[in-house]
């Protein structure tokens, strides 16, 4: 069409065609042209959407595409670029990269299991084991005012070392208003004292004042003592009043009334090897027991220190 223009132009400078016969002509041909094109567009749209029904797929022909697609999927090249990111690398610590290439495998391992579940066994059996051994209880003297005598006399016994191996604890054993002159009253005292004293959670030792008359009238009053009691009524205050004179520790552990006669007293005793506080509260109990089956009236009584 170019060259058919072409000449036309050269025709018209030739004079052959006139110009109002060239601009006609090329007005035919440009239409004839965008005509042309549009068929081929409108025959190119055509052959794509044809080509297009044709592309869609029977249901065994979509599985097969699947399967082609996971093969390229599978058979493409790994980032291997990603994975060096979780890499220690400079010398930094990568908590991630421990924890799956180290962590997570140790963990979901057989032996690895078997190993925890061996030693949760063995700690739930030993925690068990001595927790069945522990023993509810306080120290009793935690009990005392801060100001209590009875503090002291730890914080003494413990500087002079006299509690590491029995653990005393001291009480006393309170008797009441009765006939001491009498040698009844003085045997069932004595028995009290030595059945206290028996126990295994007593001391042997009792600190006395009534024993220590008894030896003291042995000595200095012969003849007033008889069957290991102090046998003369008539003068045992006489005698005992001389005694407590010399002995003021004895002193504080006797009152007597305005006719000088004992309207009450206390022998001390201890406690000892017991370790926690219901030890302590047997021993408290043992020894109100037998005061409880004396005959004497009132029954004496016991106070423990703590």
């Amino acid at each position: 069409m170019n060259g058919f223009v072409e000449d036309d132009y050269n025709n018209a400078r030739q004079g052959t065609l006139t110009t109002k016969q060239v601009e006609n002509k090329q007005t035919v041909e440009t239409r004839e042209c965008i005509s042309t094109s549009s068929s081929d567009e409108d025959a190119g749209r055509g052959d794509v959407e044809s080509q297009n029904m044709n592309d869609i797929l029977s249901p065994k022909q979509i599985s097969t595409e699947g399967e082609r697609l996971d093969d390229i999927v599978i058979a493409s090249p790994v980032n291997d670029d990603a994975d060096a990111d979780h890499e220690p690398s400079g010398g930094k610590f990568d908590i991630l990269y421990v924890f799956r290439e180290w962590y997570a495998p140790f963990l979901m391992d057989k032996r690895t299991k078997v190993a925890v579940l061996v030693l949760f066994g063995a700690f739930f059996g030993t925690m068990a084991y001595f927790s069945s051994k522990l023993e509810v209880g306080f120290d009793v003297a935690d009990l005392t005012p801060f100001d209590s005598y009875y503090r002291d006399y730890l914080s003494v016994t413990s500087d002079l070392e006299l509690l590491s191996t029995e653990n005393t604890q001291p009480f006393d054993v309170f008797l009441y208003e009765y006939d001491y002159e009498k040698a009844e009253v003085q045997r069932e005292i004595l028995r009290l004292q030595e059945e206290i004293s028996l126990k295994s959670y007593n001391r042997e030792e009792v600190g006395s004042w009534l024993s220590s008359f008894i030896a003291w009238s042995s000595e200095a009053l012969p003849g007033k003592v008889q069957d290991g009691i102090y046998a003369d009524e008539a003068t045992f205050y006489q005698s005992l009043s001389k005694f407590l004179a010399s002995y003021d520790l004895f002193a504080e552990r006797v009152v007597m009334d305005s006719n000088g006669r004992i309207q009450a007293s206390r022998i001390q005793c201890a406690h000892f090897r017991v370790l926690t506080a219901d030890e302590t509260v047997e021993a408290m109990e043992g020894t109100r027991d037998i005061l409880r089956h004396s005959w004497l009236d009132p029954a004496p009584s016991s106070f423990s220190y703590q």
